[in-house]
């Protein structure tokens, strides 16, 4: 099919609009070693061997290390997802994702991750430790309210008293922002609506999204998401390029 360009009116840029709100599923028993998955755009409760408890999210993959409960408690994440981790000094909680490793020291808090190895931590109780993959220095400590980011190339930077209820409010179905990083937004439309954005301009790309999505429109959330960041959306089925207002691009066969 060809390329549909969407025109988006700079005087709308006031306008929010809402995201899909899909399955959440009841927790299940224990899940055992192995791999857990959910499809796109429906999140589901996982029970740890030891009480801990995941929210998985959309098109996010949970994997429990085999020996979990003895002599450590290790996962490792691909996508997002939310633990509530029950406390033991003796065996600290570890989840393992591409960019970096999280260590519980007794809390609760969030994980993303982004297919070019980024990586978003966000704590809503307790205190965990951050540590990029392969880095020389310590790891970063983050406590209730503050939120971690491993970019792509490993480095680590942190914002301190930033996390609300809002940062984990896709555990309840709903997207919300607040000066979140494009590339967090990015997998999180592929996860809920398998929708790939592109952000092929330089100075787009380093924009931050505040927004919050509780509806039912994959085209409502990129609608906003251009109004608010002054683009044009650009779309050839599920691939929609962020671009630059009033820049055509060349045609496309």
């Amino acid at each position: 099919p060809a390329w549909r360009r969407w025109g988006i009116p700079a005087a709308a840029a006031a306008v929010l609009a809402v995201a899909s709100v899909r399955l959440i599923l009841p927790s299940r028993p224990p899940v055992g070693v192995g791999p857990v998955a959910t499809a796109q755009g429906v999140t589901d409760t996982l029970a740890l061997p030891d009480g801990s408890q995941v929210i998985l999210g959309p098109g996010s993959r949970l994997t429990v290390a085999d020996g979990y409960g003895g002599t450590h408690r290790a996962v490792a994440l691909e996508g997002a997802g939310y633990f509530t981790v029950r406390h033991d000094a003796a065996r600290p909680f570890v989840v393992r994702v591409a960019g970096a490793e999280v260590r519980d020291l007794g809390t609760a808090f969030s994980v993303k991750t982004d297919r070019a190895g980024g990586v978003a931590v966000a704590v809503t109780e307790g205190v965990v430790e951050l540590q990029a993959a392969g880095a020389a220095g310590g790891p970063v400590t983050l406590r209730a309210g503050d939120r971690g980011d491993v970019s792509a190339e490993g480095g680590v930077t942190a914002a301190r008293g930033v996390v609300d209820s809002a940062s984990v409010a896709w555990t309840r179905g709903v997207l919300a922002y607040r000066d979140a990083p494009l590339r967090e937004v990015q997998g999180d439309l592929r996860r809920w609506f398998g929708v790939e954005l592109q952000v092929s301009d330089s100075l787009l790309a380093r924009r931050t999204l505040t927004a919050s999505f509780t509806a039912d429109s994959a085209a409502q959330v990129l609608r906003v998401v251009a109004l608010a960041l002054g683009a044009d959306l650009l779309e050839r089925g599920d691939t929609v390029v962020l671009l630059p207002q009033g820049i055509v691009p060349s045609p496309t066969p």
